[in-house]
């Protein structure tokens, strides 16, 4: 007995010292200096990564919203539809008119003298017959078709104006005509198209905008500049993880760094708005607020989508690595699963289950594929993306209940 004592000791001894000549070893090959610098290397790459991948995301939501005519419609569309912005709208109108026009002195010139006491009282109810009328107006759906025919026309204009400028920031008479008289082919004014303006008439400045050239070059640009953004993405990101000691790891960092970055977007989107709402008198923030939701739907929608992505990526990378945290977990989850759940279905082992078990991971990853491809091939959003984690998860689930154990015998 003490003999099999000292030679399980000499065993263990020998297996520390054999870990202790690895780790000298180990920092022989990588010196120091070496390892900090590709550990700090690494990091500020996972950070660059994630500053474009911010960029690139505005960028992108610009691109296909913002400058896209169709798509800007349909983002913008809903305000006027909304009862704060209809009630907004008409007080806002209704103020103007008032405020312009003394509508006071109108009534008390109708009025007997002696009556002239009642004007005011009759002009808070002329104002409140107005902005009915006016709420009226706005909410009925003609209404509502016009104004959004009208803004397809202004923002197709301006975006057109913005593209085929080619000034140094002033806005002439010809810049004007030209940009109207484009639409005209095929209309009973197509005579006007094409023609041009005499020179004393067509080169009078309407106006000064310094920033036209520069709005000019970054649409024209604009799809270059989301693609070399989302490039340098990968580049940056693939350089981080491959020059890293730890490459499982720097996966997870660059995921909880592209998180925190959503969060980060996500937490200025509702500072601007917080701060746009507190700009504006009180009887418009509501509207306001609304409106600020409405337009940016779509991109607070996208960043959510890309966090909870990066989240899941880190999940795995998690899930999947030798870390203690994940082994523990994994542990349970097949004690539970495969040990005494399939222990109460299958009391004997069959083909079905012994073909699970030996070719487990196989399936978990092309099941974890599947989702994956899909998800890359629908349009995504939050909501969506938890339900495929969730049939993930089971689908993993019943996988390794299916499972055999190793050297499981029928």
């Amino acid at each position: 007995m003490p003999r099999a004592s000292s030679n399980t000791k000499s065993k263990k001894q020998l297996v520390e010292e054999n870990e202790e000549l690895r780790k000298e070893l180990k920092s022989i090959k990588t010196p120091k200096s070496k390892k900090f610098a590709r550990g700090t290397g690494s990091w500020v790459l996972i950070v660059i990564a994630t500053l474009l991948l911010m960029i690139g995301n505005i960028f992108f939501w610009t691109s296909s919203t913002i400058v896209n005519n169709q798509r800007y419609i349909n983002a913008v569309g809903p305000i006027i539809k909304q009862p704060s912005v209809q009630t907004a709208l008409a007080s806002y109108t209704t103020d103007q008119i008032f405020a312009n026009n003394n509508v006071q002195g109108y009534v008390s010139q109708v009025l007997p003298p002696r009556a002239s006491f009642l004007a005011p009282q009759l002009t808070s109810q002329l104002k409140g017959f107005t902005d009915a009328a006016i709420k009226k107006v706005i909410s009925h759906p003609k209404f509502q078709e016009f104004w959004i025919a009208t803004l397809t026309k202004t923002h197709n204009a301006v975006i057109n104006i913005a593209k085929n400028y080619k000034g140094n920031g002033t806005v002439t008479v010809n810049d004007v005509y030209s940009q109207l008289t484009s639409n005209l082919s095929g209309t009973k004014l197509s005579f006007l198209a094409n023609k041009q303006l005499p020179s004393k008439v067509s080169s009078i400045q309407i106006a000064t905008v310094a920033w036209l050239p520069a709005l000019s070059t970054f649409i024209n640009n604009l799809t270059l500049y989301k693609i070399l953004a989302i490039a340098l993405f990968v580049i940056l990101s693939f350089l981080a993880v491959y020059i890293s000691r730890n490459r499982r790891k720097a996966v997870i960092k660059l995921s909880l760094s592209v998180l925190v970055g959503m969060l980060a977007t996500l937490l200025a989107l509702k500072l601007a708005k917080v701060g746009i709402v507190n700009s504006v008198a009180s009887q418009y923030s509501t509207a306001v607020g609304d409106s600020y939701d409405i337009v940016f739907k779509a991109f607070m929608t996208q960043v959510d989508v890309i966090g909870l992505v990066a989240l899941v990526v880190a999940l795995i990378a998690w899930a999947t690595g030798p870390f203690k945290s994940a082994s523990y977990v994994r542990g349970k989850s097949e004690a539970v699963l495969s040990g005494q759940a399939h222990s109460m279905v299958f009391h004997k082992e069959n083909t079905f289950t012994l073909y699970i078990g030996q070719h487990k991971k196989a399936i978990m990853i092309t099941l974890a594929v599947i989702i994956a491809l899909l998800m890359l091939f629908i349009s995504l959003t939050p909501s969506l993306i938890i339900v495929y984690l969730v049939i993930l998860v089971i689908a993993l689930g019943i996988v390794e209940f299916l499972a055999a154990k190793k050297n499981s015998k029928r």
